[in-house]
């Protein structure tokens, strides 16, 4: 591939906000072959679906991500500008304990004798109508940029994100994006989904 369709592929990925090293740019043209007619749509693809943990990033371009930037002696901080990330981790931090121990119950245990299949089945639907979460739900993000991973929260409920949200899916999060005490604080004006999956 000649150097201007390399720089011109580069570019086109920086125009969508992703700044990948040259050497993984480089690997995964190769892997399409020499022959192929690649674009920026099959670099896309392949970006969504790869591990930002693996050296892809071009670090010059993550500077503001730091680990600086979410030092916990800083009260309150903002990022600018366009960031993709990936997700690590998601949770309902909102969420009792007992969601997740009535879940684990669920499981099939016909065989098993326990306390929970001794009790009535009536009984278990009033306690799980009592420990039912009541409020607003409080979804906790761990993200990396590729340098760095950070925690992150919704800091007013965003529709579109859940807590079953797939591993390596990718983010674009859209500034001002405000840090405090080291913990980014999402809404859905700043938080776009763009797919993808480790």
């Amino acid at each position: 591939m000649s150097a201007d369709k390399f720089n011109e592929l580069k570019r086109e990925l920086s125009e969508k906000h992703i700044n990948v090293s040259d050497e993984w740019l480089q690997s995964t043209i190769n892997s399409f072959g020499i022959s192929a007619n690649i674009n920026v749509n099959h670099i896309y693809r392949k970006w969504l679906n790869s591990d930002l943990r693996m050296n892809i990033c071009d670090h010059i371009c993550c500077d503001h991500f730091s680990s600086n930037a979410f030092d916990l002696s800083l009260a309150r901080r903002e990022i600018h500008g366009f960031h993709c990330v990936q997700l690590i981790s998601v949770e309902n931090s909102s969420a009792p304990l007992i969601d997740e121990y009535n879940a684990f119950l669920e499981l099939d245990d016909d065989k098993n004798e326990d306390l929970y299949s001794q009790t009535t089945e009536k009984e278990v639907e009033e306690f799980r109508a009592k420990s039912k979460v009541k409020g607003p739900r409080l979804l906790s993000f761990i993200l990396t940029n590729g340098k760095c991973e950070f925690k992150a929260i919704e800091y007013k409920p965003i529709d579109f994100l859940n807590d079953s949200l797939p591993i390596g899916l990718k983010l674009l999060l859209k500034g001002p994006l405000e840090i405090q005490m080291g913990i980014m604080f999402l809404t859905c004006q700043n938080v776009e989904i763009l797919g993808g999956k480790v």
